[in-house]
């Protein structure tokens, strides 16, 4: 979604995750405002932190910013997205986690509660109203990547039929984890994106010619730890009533997700 938003020339995002509203709230507000300083006055502009959903208190910060901004939540099924992060944070030397599964994939852990997404829209709709939160599902964008994209770009009142060249990639965690020399090189990217715009392009010029893949591919590592059937079981019946509550929310089924649609 954020690569499909860098390549539309009628919108403007910085190419790495601010989290301004939630782990940077520290630093001054025109830090913030430097991270949209190459957008043309023309474009509209956001940006993409998925910390800020479950962050308790990035909604009353992101209401004293702007109370008429539009929140855009693209909400993916509640086990396969805590198994992502758990994968992705088990290859980052800043988390000390195991490759025990079932002891790190736990009802009580951070990266399964973040995905009670009801919980934490609930927080939202004590700021804003419905009509400027709008949720995503990540279903519809492996269904259907144009109707998503489309769906998305009418959301932010731009030109819904601009197609980015990433449309037919596929999407989801990566199969195996690099170790901490690749870590070292993910992190180094993303600090140098942040402070040349020349970074910026070069790498969104390899994620247009589908390198990316490719080069995970290439790279050494060993394979994540699998979801076992009784960690899955599990987290599926600790999500049901939350799922269920969103379900109402959203007035539409969720099938495979957890509870009454599953």
């Amino acid at each position: 979604m954020l690569s499909c938003l860098q390549e539309h020339p009628d919108a403007y995002v910085p190419p790495h995750e601010v989290n301004y509203f939630s782990y940077e709230y520290d630093r001054p507000a025109d830090w913030y405002r430097d991270q949209f300083a190459d957008a043309a006055p023309e474009q509209a502009t956001g940006e993409k932190s998925p910390s800020y959903l479950a962050h308790p208190e990035a909604p009353a910060r992101i209401h004293d910013w702007n109370p008429d901004v539009d929140l855009i939540f693209s909400l993916r099924h509640p086990v396969e997205r805590a198994y992502a992060v758990y994968c992705m944070l088990l290859q980052n030397p800043h988390y000390d986690l195991g490759d025990d599964i079932e002891r790190e994939l736990t009802p009580s852990a951070g990266m399964v509660q973040e995905g009670r997404y009801v919980e934490h829209l609930r927080r939202y709709r004590e700021y804003f109203p419905d009509e400027q939160l709008h949720v995503l599902v990540f279903d519809d964008l492996k269904a259907d990547s144009r109707q998503f994209a489309q769906r998305l770009f009418r959301t932010i009142g731009i030109d819904p039929t601009f197609e980015p060249s990433l449309l037919d990639r596929k999407y989801g965690h990566r199969k195996k984890r690099g170790g901490a020399v690749w870590s070292a090189i993910q992190e180094l990217s993303i600090r140098l994106t942040r402070v040349s715009s020349a970074t910026d392009r070069a790498i969104r010029w390899v994620r247009r010619q589908g390198l990316t893949d490719w080069i995970h591919r290439l790279r050494p590592g060993t394979e994540y730890p699998p979801l076992t059937d009784a960690v899955r079981e599990r987290l599926n019946a600790y999500y049901e009533d939350d799922m269920d509550r969103l379900r109402s929310y959203l007035g539409r089924e969720l099938p495979d997700w957890p509870g009454d649609g599953k």
